[in-house]
């Protein structure tokens, strides 16, 4: 759903095939939708598919945008996070460890890092660690 804060309206619904793990704004005009099964970027107005954007290692779990709207990252909780260029959906890297579960991920400031919560899959408290993206 597309909503309008200042005046508290609902400006559009977007049906989706499941349900919605994440929503961010990237770029100018442009949506990502995120579920479980894949990233779909959209036109804020009038909802037209742009790109759709499989996921490789399902259950996608948590996403992150970089600062720029360039790369996009998607996790999933058997500690598997794949990055990929939004305007082109080009794989340009992945990261995992089977043994931890990714609970959150952000992008530096530049771009360059990812830095993901990690879990073992049946702790309740993340670490924190940094991930360098080649």
């Amino acid at each position: 759903m597309l909503w309008d804060v200042r005046h508290g309206l609902a400006l559009r619904h977007s049906p989706v095939p499941s349900q919605v793990i994440g929503a961010r704004f990237v770029g100018q005009g442009r949506v990502l939708l995120a579920t479980e099964d894949e990233v779909l970027l959209r036109h804020r107005v009038g909802g037209k598919a742009i790109r759709t954007i499989e996921a490789v290692d399902v259950p996608l779990k948590r996403i992150a945008v970089s600062a720029d709207s360039r790369l996009l990252a998607a996790a999933n909780a058997q500690g598997s996070i794949f990055v990929w260029e939004i305007d082109t959906g080009e794989k340009i890297s992945s990261y995992f460890d089977t043994d931890k579960a990714v609970t959150h991920a952000a992008f530096s400031a530049s771009g360059n890092q990812i830095v993901a919560a990690l879990a073992p899959l049946l702790a309740r408290r993340p670490n924190l660690q940094i991930i360098a993206q080649d």
